[in-house]
């Protein structure tokens, strides 16, 4: 008798913890935002001006989607696919006109953690990944006597690690808006960029999102 009795109260036991993981580990999210990607550092290799002229510089938007699941009622594991435009500029002079356009996709995963739960919930991350970049450089007229454009694609990968944080402000009972912040540190990058060595920055964005479970 006590034999069934120990049985059907770790049985008990065993069935709640699992409901209970269940309602915890059930609990995910995926976010879709853009913003803004400002540099660290000044840019030291922007379009080369072909004598007095205009030069003009843009760049700097970024947008991505991220997956958030929660391993506890604040921790959780973050993945996130990001793209950056980090620097498109033109150079005009009497000798030619020289561009640079420079795109970067990174791939980071780390933790969340959330430092208070509600309507409004700010959090805390940690994440690390790798980026890989594409530029081209194209050059008309100056150094080509033929006026042909030179070409000068570029590729190059880098390593590093974002530490930031955000708010998520509850819409309903599944979606929600969000804001994040934080600073990217990415070293200096494998084979050839045109534009600058370093692209560590702060990012700001906004976003939208919806969650999935309890």
């Amino acid at each position: 008798m006590k034999t069934r009795v120990w049985f059907l109260a770790c049985l008990m036991v065993f069935a709640c913890s699992s409901v209970e993981a269940y309602t915890i580990f059930n609990r995910k999210q995926v976010d879709f935002w853009g913003g803004q990607w400002f540099p660290s550092a000044e840019n030291p290799g922007s379009s080369q001006l072909v004598g007095p002229g205009v030069e003009t510089n843009s760049g700097g938007l970024m947008a991505g989607w991220t997956y958030t699941y929660w391993m506890g009622k604040k921790l959780a594991v973050r993945a996130t696919v990001s793209g950056l435009f980090a620097d498109i500029d033109v150079a005009s002079g009497p000798l030619g006109i020289s561009s640079n356009m420079v795109m970067l996709s990174s791939f980071l995963s780390g933790l969340r953690y959330d430092l208070a739960t509600g309507s409004v919930t700010p959090y805390v991350t940690a994440m690390v990944g790798p980026t890989f970049g594409f530029s081209m450089g194209t050059n008309i007229g100056f150094q080509n006597v033929e006026g042909v454009p030179i070409h000068q694609p570029g590729m190059g990968a880098s390593i590093g690690g974002r530490l930031g944080g955000g708010v998520d402000i509850r819409l309903g009972e599944r979606w929600h808006l969000g804001v994040n912040a934080g600073y990217h540190l990415k070293s200096r990058f494998s084979g050839f960029l045109v534009g600058r060595e370093d692209y560590s920055g702060v990012e700001l964005g906004v976003g939208i999102g919806r969650s999935w479970g309890h």
